[in-house]
């Protein structure tokens, strides 16, 4: 070995790091050159020694109670909390941050409910509307032919002209007076 490969080597060989032959070799160099000789002095004055004086009988000790926890930790199971269903935690929290009593909420459901049932009812209602007049839009809602029982009168256009079939006309009804034998049916 040289200097340039001994220098890196000398804080490895003064803690006892460096493997036999490299150690051997490092022995030789330093027998060999005062330069390297010289900085492996400088550095072991400057370099703390490793701590290497650790009994083994402690350490030992260390790694007997280490397995004795772990084999007790590994005795008990390990319980993971189960979280409750979202409707458990829905109501804790309700009941919580809004105290109110079971019939009030009970109460609150039901209008809003019924709220919701009759806005689907509109809803379906003026969708089914929609699609009547979407599927036939030239068919009139309601056209009223002259007949001989309503005058001219009471229609809203004037007697020289035709009735156009797509005209709405007004539906006059006169009730029939209620007789003794209208009772029976």
């Amino acid at each position: 070995m040289n200097c340039i490969d001994v220098r890196p080597r000398l804080v490895a060989f003064q803690d006892g790091e460096l493997s036999p032959g490299e150690q051997t070799q490092v022995v030789e160099h330093l027998h060999s050159c005062t330069d390297c000789t010289e900085h492996e002095l400088q550095l072991a004055a400057v370099t703390p020694e490793p701590f290497l004086d650790i009994p083994d009988a402690d350490l030992d000790a260390k790694w007997l109670r280490l397995d004795e926890v772990l084999a007790a930790e590994l005795d008990h199971p390990v319980r993971i909390p189960v979280p409750a269903p979202m409707w458990l935690r829905v109501s804790n929290w309700l009941s919580e941050e809004m105290p109110m009593s079971t019939g009030t909420v009970l109460a609150y459901a039901a209008a809003l409910m019924l709220v919701a049932m009759w806005g689907a009812n509109n809803w379906k209602t003026a969708h089914d509307l929609q699609m009547a007049a979407q599927a036939a839009p030239e068919r009139p809602l309601m056209v009223i032919a002259p007949s001989a029982e309503i005058p001219e009168s009471d229609f809203r256009f004037s007697a020289g002209e035709e009735m156009d079939s797509g005209m709405l006309q007004p539906a006059i009804h006169t009730p029939e007076p209620l007789t003794a034998d209208s009772d029976e049916r």
